[in-house]
């Protein structure tokens, strides 16, 4: 029973709220309070597992991802215990406010965190598509050169003289020039 109060005390801490203040509430306060502090909990937890995946998917490393997923945990768990907080009942107008201001806050954060991600994870992709397009890009240059300057002509006769020179060489038995 002291193990089940202990951990309801770290929970109620977890969300800023007061034990000794809460030890004078009724209980379904004190059961309100011990839920968000699971809930926030859990929220790190989950924000630590896909950091690891995320992580292990970029670096393949195991510890380095067990670092960054552990240091993520904490960060969401911090701006979480903030926002829990510093919420006061106010007026519904400064609550909406409040929100938006936290909302920006969320699309900040997953913006920063997941647009290098999905670079680092696409980047094959992006690298063997940028070939492509240069090859595509010298490709034209070339064909359009070559039908500017005639070149083309001269250049497939060329192969061609030397191609049948090779075949000619081999079938004479010596070495091709």
């Amino acid at each position: 029973m002291r193990i089940i109060r202990r951990v309801g005390d770290f929970l109620l801490w977890c969300v800023g709220v007061s034990i000794i203040l809460m030890n004078k509430c009724p209980g379904s306060e004190r059961a309100k309070h011990t839920t968000n502090g699971a809930i926030m909990l859990l929220a790190a937890g989950t924000a630590c597992i896909a950091m690891f995946f995320a992580a292990v998917r970029v670096f393949d490393n195991a510890f380095t991802a067990m670092l960054l997923g552990f240091g993520w945990s904490i960060f969401i768990f911090c701006v979480n215990r903030f926002l829990i907080t510093t919420i006061r009942k106010r007026s519904k107008a400064l609550l909406l406010g409040q929100a938006l201001i936290r909302i920006g806050v969320a699309l900040l954060v997953s913006v920063i965190i997941a647009t290098p991600l999905e670079l680092r994870i696409t980047r094959d992709r992006v690298a063997r598509g940028r070939e492509e397009l240069r090859l595509r890009v010298l490709a034209q240059d070339r064909t359009a050169l070559e039908e500017a300057t005639g070149f083309t002509t001269t250049t497939t006769k060329l192969a061609s003289r030397e191609k049948d020179l090779h075949d000619l060489a081999e079938h004479i038995g010596e070495d091709p020039p």
